[in-house]
C-alpha cells in the first residue's frame, strides 16, 4: 500500500524503489536499481514490470534511464522491442529514434497511428516521416496534429501543407518560430512570427483567428474544439466565452490557466471528471485549482504557476503536509493528482542561450542560472531549487560544485549518476554514485 507518490515500500534508496506493494503510479516491485523497475505485477501507470503494457517497460537490460534497452547512452534508448510507450528501436542518439515498428505512444516507427510517427530518419527530435495519422508528427501528408513538412531542423517546422492539429503550413521557420502563410484547425495562418509568438489573420478549430499577438499570446474572436474562444489573452492564457470538448469554457484567464465552468475529457477547469480531466474552481497557469478528481487529475485548492497547491514546499519539491522525495506531500490525492494548497516555480532567467539549452545569468526553480552550456546539459556558475550550480557537465549529467534543494552538489558525475560530497533534502548528499542512486548520509547540509 501505499499514497500520494509516497511509496509505501519495506527498504528502498532514493528514487530505487524496493517495494511490497502499490497501485496506480505507486511502483509494486520486488527489486530495482536506479529508476529501472524490476516489479513483479502493476497496472496503469506503474513502471518497470516483467511483463506490462503502456507506460510500463518490460525490460530486458538497461543502464541508468536507459529502458528495455540492449545498449544505450544518456537517454537515448537503443531497443528491441516494446509497445506502447515502449520504444522498439535499431539505434539513436540522444532521444532522436530510428526505430522499426512500434504502436501507440511509441514514437519514431514506420508505420502507426495516434501520438506515433511514421518516420525514415530523424536527428534531435526533429522528425522525417513517411506517413501517419492523428497525432503522429512530421508527415508528407497527415492531419489532426501530424505535420506535413518537407524539412525541418531542432522541433522547427519548415512545412508544405496541413490540417487539424497539425501545426505548420509554413514556408520557412527557426526554432519554432513560424513563419507561416496559410493553415487550418491548429495550423497558424500567420504573416510574421519570432518565437512561437502568432501573428495571425484568421483561421478556425484550434487554428489562431487572432488580429496581432505575441508570444504564444492569443488575442482571439471565436472558435471551438480546440480553438479557443477568447477576448484577449496574453502569452498562452486563454480569456475565453465557451467552448467543449478539449475547447476551453473559460470566464478570465492568465498564462495557460483554465478559468473553466464545465467540461470533459481531456478538458480543463471542470467541474468533476476523471483520468486526465481537471476538477477544478478556479486555477492560474496551469497549476490546478480543483475540488475532486482522480488518477491524473489534480485535487488541489490554489497554487501558483506549475507549483502545486500545497501546504509548504520549495521549488519542485512538492509543497506538502508530509514528504520525502518527489512524493508529494499533500493533504489528499491519488495517483499523480495533487491535493495541495501553496508553493513555487519553473522559470528561466537567461540570457543567451541555443536550441533549447539555457544559458543563463541568475534564475529560480527551474531556471538555470547557466554560463554556458550544450544540447541540454548545463555548465552553471550558481543556482538554486533544481538549478544546476555545475562547472561542467555532460549530457545531464552534473559535474557540480555547491547546491542547494533539488540541485546538486557534486564533485563529478556521469549520466545522471551523481558522485555526491554535500547536499540535503533531494539534493544528493553522496560520496559516489551510479545511476541515480544515491549514496546518503544521514544529516542536513548548511552551506
Amino acid at each position: 500500500s501505499c499514497s500520494s507518490w509516497k511509496l509505501a515500500c519495506t527498504s528502498c534508496c532514493s528514487w530505487k524503489l524496493a517495494c511490497t506493494s502499490c497501485c496506480s503510479w505507486k511502483l509494486a516491485c520486488t527489486s530495482c536499481c536506479s529508476w529501472k523497475l524490476a516489479c513483479t505485477s502493476c497496472s496503469s501507470w506503474k513502471l518497470a514490470c516483467t511483463s506490462c503494457c503502456s507506460w510500463k517497460l518490460a525490460c530486458t537490460s538497461c543502464c541508468s534511464w536507459k529502458l528495455a534497452c540492449t545498449s544505450c547512452c544518456s537517454w537515448k534508448l537503443a531497443c528491441t522491442s516494446c509497445c506502447s510507450w515502449k520504444l522498439a528501436c535499431t539505434s539513436c542518439c540522444s532521444w532522436k529514434l530510428a526505430c522499426t515498428s512500434c504502436c501507440s505512444w511509441k514514437l519514431a516507427c514506420t508505420s502507426c497511428c495516434s501520438w506515433k510517427l511514421a518516420c525514415t530518419s530523424c536527428s534531435s527530435w526533429k522528425l522525417a516521416c513517411t506517413s501517419c495519422s492523428s497525432w503522429k508528427l512530421a508527415c508528407t501528408s497527415c492531419c489532426s496534429w501530424k505535420l506535413a513538412c518537407t524539412s525541418c531542423c531542432s522541433w522547427k517546422l519548415a512545412c508544405t501543407s496541413c490540417c487539424s492539429w497539425k501545426l505548420l503550413a509554413c514556408t520557412s521557420c527557426c526554432s519554432w518560430k513560424l513563419a507561416c502563410t496559410s493553415c487550418c484547425s491548429w495550423k497558424l495562418a500567420c504573416t510574421s512570427c519570432c518565437s512561437w509568438k502568432l501573428a495571425c489573420t484568421s483561421c478556425s478549430s484550434w487554428k489562431l483567428a487572432c488580429t496581432s499577438c505575441c508570444s504564444w499570446k492569443l488575442a482571439c474572436t471565436s472558435c471551438c474544439s480546440w480553438k479557443l474562444a477568447c477576448t484577449s489573452c496574453c502569452s498562452w492564457k486563454l480569456a475565453c466565452t465557451s467552448c467543449s470538448s478539449w475547447k476551453l469554457a473559460c470566464t478570465s484567464c492568465c498564462s495557460w490557466k483554465l478559468a473553466c465552468t464545465s467540461c470533459c475529457s481531456w478538458k480543463l477547469a471542470c467541474t468533476s471528471c476523471c483520468s486526465w480531466k481537471l476538477a477544478c474552481t478556479s486555477c492560474c497557469s496551469w497549476k490546478l485549482a480543483c475540488t475532486s478528481c482522480c488518477s491524473w487529475k489534480l485535487a488541489c485548492t490554489s497554487c501558483c504557476s506549475w507549483k502545486l497547491a500545497c501546504t509548504s514546499c520549495s521549488s519542485w519539491k512538492l509543497a506538502c503536509t508530509s514528504c520525502c522525495s518527489w512524493k508529494l506531500a499533500c493533504t489528499s490525492c491519488c495517483s499523480w493528482k495533487l491535493a495541495c494548497t501553496s508553493c513555487c516555480s519553473w522559470k528561466l532567467a537567461c540570457t543567451s542561450c541555443c536550441s533549447w539549452k539555457l544559458a543563463c545569468t541568475s534564475c529560480c526553480s527551474w531556471k538555470l542560472a547557466c554560463t554556458s552550456c550544450s544540447s541540454w546539459k548545463l555548465a552553471c556558475t550558481s543556482c538554486c531549487s533544481w538549478k544546476l550550480a555545475c562547472t561542467s557537465c555532460c549530457s545531464w549529467k552534473l559535474a557540480c560544485t555547491s547546491c542547494c534543494s533539488w540541485k546538486l552538489a557534486c564533485t563529478s558525475c556521469c549520466s545522471w549518476k551523481l558522485a555526491c560530497t554535500s547536499c540535503s533534502s533531494w539534493k544528493l548528499a553522496c560520496t559516489s554514485c551510479c545511476s541515480w542512486k544515491l549514496a546518503y548520509y544521514a544529516f542536513p547540509i548548511t552551506y
